[in-house]
């Protein structure tokens, strides 16, 4: 099962499925952070600086997207060089 998974992740359909869950989350994430709830939420705990907020999200999904991401986008182009991502 784990090599089938494996399989799928590498492959085209794989990655550009990943890429659109990506997508649709951050458009989740940038939607909720535009309604009310979460702006009187900001407000509230004594902020009114959402761009630093925002910043600050931002970098932390930036790094979780990357650090699990990161790595199946370039397996393709290391296997291209002839090389591998992963120590086997």
């Amino acid at each position: 099962m784990k090599a089938v998974v494996t399989r799928w992740r590498r492959s085209r359909a794989g990655q550009w499925t990943m890429v659109a869950v990506i997508a649709y989350v951050l458009f989740l994430w940038y939607e909720d952070l535009r309604s009310e709830a979460t702006q009187g939420w900001i407000a509230a705990h004594g902020t009114d600086g959402t761009w630093a907020t925002v910043f600050l999200v931002g970098l932390a999904l930036g790094i979780v997207v990357g650090a699990t991401c990161g790595p199946l986008l370039l397996e393709p182009v290391a296997r291209r060089k002839g090389q591998s991502a992963q120590s086997r």
